[in-house]
C-alpha cells in the first residue's frame, strides 16, 4: 500500500466517522429535548441530509476501491468494454 492510497484510505475512513458522529450528534440532542422528529428544524435536517449522502458516497467509493482491488489482484478486467 503505498502512501497515497493510505492517505486516502484514512481521509475516506474520517469522512464516514464524522458524517455519522455529526448525525448522531444531531439526534442524540434532539431527543434529550425529548421531541418528535417532525420537530426537526430545516437546518437540522439539511445537515443529516449531507450526513446520510456523505456517509452514502465515501461507502460507496470503498466498495469500488474493494472490487478494484479484488479484480486487479485476480487478473480480472474493470473496464468498461470487459464487463459487457
Amino acid at each position: 500500500m503505498g502512501e497515497q492510497e493510505g492517505g486516502a484510505r484514512r481521509r475516506l475512513v474520517a469522512t464516514m466517522c464524522a458524517a455519522v458522529g455529526l448525525g448522531l450528534a444531531i439526534l442524540l440532542v434532539h431527543a434529550g429535548r425529548m421531541l418528535p422528529l417532525d420537530a426537526l428544524g430545516p437546518a437540522a435536517l439539511a445537515v443529516l441530509a449531507a450526513c446520510a449522502l456523505a456517509c452514502s458516497a465515501a461507502a460507496g467509493l470503498a466498495v469500488a476501491a474493494a472490487a478494484r482491488a479484488s479484480a486487479w489482484r485476480y487478473g480480472h478486467s474493470m473496464s468498461a468494454t470487459a464487463l459487457r
